[in-house]
Order: structure tokens, then sequence, then C-alpha cells
């Protein structure tokens, strides 16, 4: 089912923008040299607020754009000129008036002469150019920096802004501190709202994990299936849907217990972002700000994530019920997600459980249940100690709350943050988790991949690009047979059975 990271939105189509594609000859900029020797007659510019600028006349200055044009606010057009800050913009995209090409798109967070810098260099990690999105999420395990999860996957812009909460299981003391990492390890910008430190504390003989509620409970007795799990129907648009019906054991005696599925995101998202942005061309940024700013088509996203999202469903003897969905989450690191089901009225010595996403989104690698009595475990919150930016310094005051101020991660770029180690009584175990909010943006794909883009997508769907690809997110009937077509033709990634 997807990548979300997947990677992310059956629907990557949507947050992520940076194609500039068709026969459009198209660069990436990585100095002020290429952004100032561009010759281009308009200058279309989108800021951190969502709002947009077109600048006709500009100076390209070392802290900022220097312009004349217009600003364009949720569509209502007014004189503007003045300066934009670098630090305020979020893509900058030139284009020769009249021609209807693009030259660039640019992803211009950071865009200073130190913030270019840090761009354009590895800093010690690994930049991967394809595949995947969000911050990775690393602790310290006694002896490195351990890949842990991915955070706000499905966070593609401000206004799908979310949160994610990552067990941390080998997280170790490092003295009496526990380090966390996020790092930016993918062509895109990171914006990081804000991050707490999570303790619980439970029995030695129980792991812990996350529900689709963002819960946190002990896993005592996971039991697996009592027989080979098998594809199933799956339900109202079955044609793209996956289906894994799964028989586990029941207590007769058990009311309540935790569906674990351990799992990772496909990359399917990929396919979508070269097909649409690809297909858009140089209207890849005004449909940016309208995802941006066009409640209705945020809403369609949201609709779309939730399709991405793996439901379960118990059956009641005469039909499926849903308990839980869980939400897209990573394609390079495995994770494990909990569903609480209720089996009060069940009298057989088993359950049916169906699992269902947009077709190969997921592949899951186990399924389990625990049917031992729990609750909810309580959760420490502890106090930041430092959170040290690897090019910026301290960003602790802005990741201290969820709140308008946020650390921003370039590629190659890092925040390390210390947490005091928890005290806990001499019965039982400490387990961690990180708590973190944010939203990102892609950077521009290469022109390769934007141009080969632009041919899955028919052109005599209309002459108005953008209204197109407006009309397709709407209609997932429509849309979704090109998206599979061109992703079988890649390689079908079905799911696979646990």
């Amino acid at each position: 089912m997807v990548t979300t990271k997947a990677k992310r939105v059956g629907i990557g189509i949507t947050l992520v923008v940076f194609l500039s594609g068709g026969c459009a000859a198209t660069k990436e900029i990585r100095t002020f040299h290429d952004l100032r020797s561009v010759s281009t007659e308009i200058l279309r510019v989108m800021a951190r607020d969502t709002t947009f600028y077109e600048l006709r006349q500009f100076t390209v200055l070392d802290s900022a754009l220097e312009g004349s044009g217009e600003h364009i606010v949720n569509g209502v057009h007014s004189p503007f000129a003045g300066r934009l800050p670098y630090s305020d913009l979020v893509y900058i995209q030139a284009q020769r008036e009249g021609s209807g090409r693009t030259l660039f798109v640019l992803a211009a967070i950071g865009l200073t002469v130190s913030g270019l810098t840090a761009a354009t260099q590895n800093r010690g990690l690994s930049i991967s150019p394809v595949g995947g999105s969000c911050p990775y999420i690393y602790t310290w395990d006694g002896d490195r920096y351990a890949l842990q999860g991915e955070a706000f996957g499905t966070s593609f812009g401000r206004a799908l802004e979310a949160g994610t909460t990552c067990m941390l299981p080998a997280a170790r003391r490092r003295g009496d501190t526990i380090v966390v990492r996020l790092a930016n390890e993918r062509p895109e910008t990171h914006y990081v709202n804000s991050a707490r430190l999570l303790a619980f504390t439970t029995a030695e003989n129980s792991i812990v994990l996350v529900d689709d509620r963002d819960r946190v409970w002990p896993v005592t007795d996971p039991r697996p299936p009592i027989r080979p799990p098998r594809k199933a129907p799956g339900g109202d648009g079955a044609r793209f849907r996956d289906a894994l019906e799964v028989t586990l054991p029941h207590p007769k005696d058990a009311r309540t217990g935790s569906v674990i599925v351990h799992a990772i995101n496909t990359d399917l998202v990929d396919t979508v972002y070269e097909m649409v942005f690809g297909y858009l061309g140089d209207q890849s940024l005004p449909f940016l700000y309208q995802i941006e700013n066009d409640p209705q088509l945020i809403d369609t996203l949201r609709d779309w994530i939730r399709e991405y999202s793996l439901t379960a469903e118990v059956w009641r003897g005469d039909r499926w019920v849903k308990v839980g969905a869980i939400a897209p989450e990573a394609s390079a690191a495995p994770f494990s997600r909990i569903m609480r089901i209720d089996a009060a009225g069940i009298e057989e010595d088993s359950v049916r459980v169906r699992l269902t996403s947009l077709a190969d989104c997921w592949r899951i690698d186990s399924v389990a249940v625990d049917w031992t009595p729990a609750i909810p475990l309580t959760a420490h919150v502890m106090d930041m100690r430092a959170a040290v930016h690897s090019e910026a310094g301290s960003v602790m005051g802005d990741l201290s709350r969820a709140d308008g101020s946020y650390a921003v991660l370039l590629p190659g770029q890092r925040i390390d943050m210390s947490f005091p180690a928890y005290r806990s009584g001499p019965n039982g175990k400490v387990a961690y988790a990180l708590e973190v909010r944010g939203f990102l943006y892609e950077w521009p794909l290469a022109a390769e991949a934007a141009a080969v883009g632009a041919t899955f997508l028919p052109g005599p769907l209309g002459s108005d690009r953008l209204a197109v690809v407006n009309d397709l997110v709407r209609h997932r009937d429509v849309l979704l047979p090109l998206v599979y077509a061109r992703w079988r033709s890649g390689g079908n990634r079905l799911m696979r059975n646990p």
C-alpha cells in the first residue's frame, strides 16, 4: 500500500511539488551565481505563509529578493514592491514570459550564504535523491545512533502538519542522558514544530507499543495467527484495494486485546509524484499554493491519507466492523503499531480480522494478538536539556512547544536533543518514545524524472493542467487506473503475507 514516507499518500499527488516538467528545460539551483545568471522575465515565489508573489522586476541580493510585481493572497492580486528574505521563502520558480517554459524550481528555504553551503554538503549523512520523505529518528544505543523511525510522514506542507509518536526501543543512557537525533537525509526541507521525550514504566517481560490513537500499551503475550493468513475481498472499491484476512486465537474469557501489526510502507507515492508533477510542469507551484490554501482540496487530501491507511475490521457474525486504522508511517524503517479490539459477544475460540488499504501501499511482515488485560501506560514527560542544530546552534526554544516557531532542517542537517534519563523503581523497566510534530516540503525532482513523469497522463485530458489535476485528485476512479498502470509497469509490489 504506499511509501509514504508514503510514502505517503496514495495521493502522493498531493503534496509535493517540485517538478518542472513536460518539455520545459529545468535545473536545480545550487549557488547564488546560478540564481543571478538565470535569464528570466517572471519570478514566481511561494512564501512560508503560503502566499504567492509574481515579480516582473527583481534583483538577487545575498539575503533577499528585491523587486516589484503582484502579491497573491487567496486568489486576490495586489501590487507589491519590496524585499523578500530567503528565510521566508519556500519555492522560487523562473519563467520566460510567453514561452510557457519553466527554467527552474528552487526549494528556497535556507538560501543564504551559510544555508546554501549546508544544503550542498553531506555533513556525514547519506542524502538519498529518491524515495520517501520525512525526518529520520535516531537514538543513542550505547555504541552508535540507531534508526528508530520516521516523523510526520504524511505532512506534506503546513496545511497537513501533524505529530508522530515513535517508540525508541534501542535507547540507552549516555551517562544520565537519553540522546535523540532528527536527521534530514532527503532532498527536502523539514519544519520541526516541537519534540518531547516520553518515558513509560512497564514489566520486565513486556514490550511497549503505540496504538493508532497514539496511546502507549504494554504487550506481554503476543500470539500468532492459528492458520495462514489469506488474501480476501477488500470491500467497497476493491479493485484498487488490498485485503488480508487473519484468524487469531481468542481465549473464551478475553474481552479486549491488542492486534499487533509489524509493517513498512512502499514507495508507490513516488510514481504518483512523477506522474502528477511531471504533467503539471510550470503549474506545479500554483498547485502547491492551492493545497496549502484551498480547504476543499486539503480535505480531499486528508481523505486520501485515510484511504491509504491500514484499516482493521473484526467479523461480528454477519458483518465486518471497523476497529481502527494505522496511518502510513515509514518506508525506510519497519515499524509496529497496535489497534485495540473489543471481542465482547464473540464466543468462538478465534477472531477473524481483516486488514485493508489502498493497493500496494503496505508490506506486512507479521500480525499477532495479545489478550493480556491492560490499560494505557502513563507518560512521564522529560524536560529537554539541549537541542543543538548542526548549523544553527541551539534550537531548544523552537522545539519546546507546539506553536508558530519551527526549527528548519535542510538536507544533511540534524538536531541532537538530550533529555534526562527516567529513574524508575527497582521493579520493571523503562521504555522511551519521541513525540515530534512538524511538516515538510520536497525539493525539485530531477529534470529527467519530470520529463518522464509528464508522459504518463494523456494529453487529451485537457489544456488547463491545474484544473485536470484537481479533477483527478477528487475522482479516484479516474486517477487510480492511471497510477496503477504506471506502477505495475515498473514492477508490482503486492502486500506480502505474514
